[in-house]
């Protein structure tokens, strides 16, 4: 193998991971868009910023790389952004915005839980 053929080699290899590393990009963002929507469609009835749901994707990308795939992933995705924002905080006024708390994991907040009753 002469250098040409190397570099050539080289270029190519270069090229397949930055064409995959774009389309997995763009899955991904895609995927996300996907996801808002289920957000959005579930927090109808509850007012809500468009701000909070950029804060819980920022933090899941941070605590958990990888977005649900599947339609039951899709639900324990709701329900970890419900827990991670006050919605059942005893003292909340229901016609505020949901205000978040934190990111809800159980592994990273272990004595986090928004179900305990506070009296």
């Amino acid at each position: 193998m002469n250098r040409r053929e190397l570099i050539k080699g080289m270029a190519a290899v270069t090229a397949g991971v930055a064409i995959s590393g774009a389309w997995i990009g763009g899955a991904r963002a895609l995927r996300a868009r996907q996801l808002r929507a289920v957000l959005d469609r579930q927090l109808a009835g509850i007012p809500h910023s468009p701000d909070l749901i950029d804060r819980f994707f920022r933090e899941w990308n941070e605590h958990l790389p990888m977005l649900p795939q599947t339609p039951g992933d899709e639900q324990q995705f709701v329900t970890r952004f419900l827990m991670s924002t006050d919605l059942f905080l005893s003292s909340r006024d229901p016609a505020q915005p949901l205000r978040w708390v934190m990111f809800y994991d159980p592994y990273i907040h272990p004595c986090y839980n928004p179900l305990v009753v506070r009296a």
